[in-house]
């Protein structure tokens, strides 16, 4: 017979309070983040970070790290010559070196008599360094003395004064503890990229990097975070110059450097009082969104956005070099390892200041836009020259991957094709000699596809209602099955993806009916290849197919002869057909035709009547572009009533025979 199980105790005895230090080594990951070389690490960052406290505050121009050998080996040590730390007993009776390297939450920052703005907030770090080392010796000089206290195992040896000096500073020396980390080795090139990163924040501070180990030296020095970003951005193409904003307000100060790169990376580092803040927070936030807005309400009056699809931040990330880094006085992290910022003040303090309502500095004058009273950041990106295009690049970008998305989703593979039941492929491998037709509705397709030479000639079937595509997306494009089932015909993609390559059929016919309804449907799949597929215009690949309003038959032989116009029809009857009994067909719809009548007026290239449309080469893009969008923008009744002239007038689109 087993035993039976003890039943756990959890009485008011089961309740403990640690000592901090008991506390520290009981749960170091939930100060370092980790035990491994990366935790390791944050010790001697701690002790660097107050140091840079005393350069903030205008009392340190001097960091020295060295690493130690022989019978210190493994042990760090961090020099600066700022104030010192205060030795003596308080009004408390503490001892307080004592007290900052044994307990949480004590330190000179929460209040602003010491230090205006700090990293260091918690009162935390020195303590973490105490906990996790076999031994930790603090030096001071200050006021003319030198102090120093030693820990073994965070144990306290005492305070003792061992000298006279005029110098002020203070050096900590501490050896991490094997039996709690992983690895025990600092690294010196890791070391070097913080203090190098630490050198472009703190332009007034010299560092210095030793090791005894080695005998590898280095003195760091750098001209601020332009600097930085100059080295960050290094090996990559810049699409323009840095843009600079420095400003105060309220208790807020921020410095923000960036620039555009012909890149996929996105480069950007954050800082708050001095830290890296690897994993963001409020600042940088709040810079991204500024910036997208910005961006949007420029490019929108430079008429590279539209309104109805403003840019997201995600989307201007793509080769954008970016530095924030502010200071607070009351500065806030989610953590002890200070990787994220978190204060809704900054937010609130950084996007009212970059985002200064910059429209209500723009004013119209002909093409140009001049600038008065920019709001900061507004203005800087206003020196660019090639700021449309900066922009432009980000539209397209988006829309290129809109454009994957959308097509994946639609399965855009051309094996789909041969399982579409509104797409009749040629046979023929030559799209030299291969047409397309786009034929609107089921009958009128039903009829061509029995007309048509199976080995050269497609029908692709209209199925329902062709959109408007002016003011649409990819999204919406790949949302219609008859605007996919044409660019799957086609074959070469639309928009950013278009590829004339692999155009699989060198001349695109529309064939609609021919009347105003006709026209509407033909305008309508002449705006979408403007807006999507506009090369298949440029280069003359799209056609027109003529229909005849008119048959007239010849009672007696059985001949048919087809006028496209009463004028037409009258003079044939006076040629061909008088004294002679004839009948006249009006045709309102292609469907109307049989196959017969539709080979010979549409699909025969003997008989038929072709009209190429190519960009008449004297009107620019832009001009095109305004002349569509006054004719596509405004209701179907205006687009209706000026549907014949348009589709006639040579200063839009130039037409040949075919």
């Amino acid at each position: 017979m087993s035993k039976e199980s003890k039943v756990p105790v959890y009485d008011v005895e089961s309740i403990t309070t640690l000592p901090p230090i008991e506390a520290i080594r009981a749960r170091p990951h939930m100060y370092i983040g980790r035990t491994d070389v990366a935790g390791l690490h944050h010790l001697p960052k701690e002790i660097i970070d107050n140091s840079i406290d005393e350069a903030l505050a205008g009392f340190c121009n001097k960091i020295t790290v060295t690493l130690l050998k022989d019978d210190e080996e493994g042990a760090i040590e961090i020099t600066d010559n700022g104030r010192g730390i205060p030795c003596g007993i308080n009004s408390k009776g503490i001892e307080v070196l004592e007290e900052m390297f044994t307990t949480t939450h004590s330190g000179g920052k929460f209040n602003n008599d010491a230090y205006e703005v700090s990293g260091g907030l918690h009162g935390v770090g020195t303590t973490i360094v105490n906990a996790l080392s076999d031994y930790c010796v603090i030096t001071s000089k200050r006021d003319g003395k030198i102090h120093q206290l030693e820990f073994l195992d965070a144990k306290s040896q005492g305070l003792k004064e061992i000298g006279k000096t005029k110098e002020t500073g203070t050096i900590v020396k501490f050896k991490p503890s094997a039996s709690r980390f992983e690895e025990c080795t600092f690294d010196y090139a890791f070391i070097k990229e913080y203090l190098t990163e630490k050198a472009y924040l703190n332009p007034t501070v010299t560092f210095v990097l030793h090791d005894l180990r080695t005998n590898d030296y280095d003195e760091i020095k750098k001209n601020g975070l332009v600097d930085l970003l100059d080295d960050m951005t290094s090996g990559h193409k810049y699409l323009s110059e840095t843009c600079s904003v420095k400003t105060k307000t309220n208790d807020v100060t921020m410095e923000v450097h960036l620039r555009f790169m012909n890149s996929s990376e996105t480069l950007i580092k954050s800082f708050a009082n001095s830290i890296p803040t690897v994993q963001g927070g409020s600042h940088l936030e709040a810079t991204n969104r500024a910036l997208c807005d910005v961006i949007n309400m420029l490019g929108i009056k430079m008429g590279v956005v539209r309104k109805e699809e403003p840019l997201r931040v995600p989307d201007i990330k793509d080769g954008l070099g970016l530095i924030i880094a502010v200071k607070y006085p009351k500065i806030a992290y989610e953590s002890q390892t200070k990787d994220k910022l978190s204060v809704a003040a900054i937010y609130k303090d950084v996007l009212s200041t970059l985002n200064d309502d910059p429209m209500k500095a723009f004013k119209k004058i002909g093409n140009d836009v001049a600038l008065e009273k920019m709001g900061t950041l507004a203005s800087e990106l206003c020196r660019l020259d090639n700021l449309k295009d900066i922009i432009k690049r980000f539209v397209d970008i988006r829309d290129r991957k809109e454009h994957v998305k959308s097509a994946k989703a639609a399965g855009s593979n051309n094996k789909n094709v041969r399982l579409n039941p509104n797409i009749k492929e040629a046979s023929s491998k030559n799209p030299w000699e291969k047409e397309v037709f786009i034929v609107e509705g089921d009958s009128a397709g039903g009829t061509a596809g029995s007309a048509r030479n199976l080995i050269t000639q497609a029908i692709v079937k209209l199925r329902g209602k062709i959109e408007n595509v002016t003011k649409s997306n990819v999204k919406d494009v790949y949302s219609s099955v008859s605007l996919v089932n044409m660019i799957h015909a086609v074959g070469t993609g639309c928009g950013l993806d278009f590829d004339i390559n692999k155009l699989k059929y060198h001349k695109i016919i529309i064939l609609t009916d021919a009347d105003l309804d006709g026209a509407h449907i033909r305008s309508l799949i002449i705006n979408f290849f403007w807006r999507f597929m506009p090369q298949l215009l440029i280069g003359g690949y799209v056609y027109i197919v003529e229909p005849p309003l008119y048959g007239i038959k010849d009672n007696r032989s059985g001949k048919i002869y087809y006028a496209y116009s009463r004028a037409e029809m009258l003079a044939i009857i006076e040629e061909h057909l008088k004294d002679r009994s004839y009948s006249i067909t009006r045709f309102k719809g292609l469907g109307e035709m049989n196959a017969s009548q539709l080979k010979d007026t549409a699909m025969n290239p003997a008989t038929r009547r072709l009209i190429q449309l190519t960009v008449d080469p004297d009107m620019t893009e832009e001009e095109i572009n305004k002349r569509m969008d006054d004719i596509f923008a405004k209701d179907v009744e205006y687009r209706k009533e000026m549907m014949a002239d348009v589709l006639e007038e040579r200063r839009f689109l130039a037409r040949s025979q075919d």
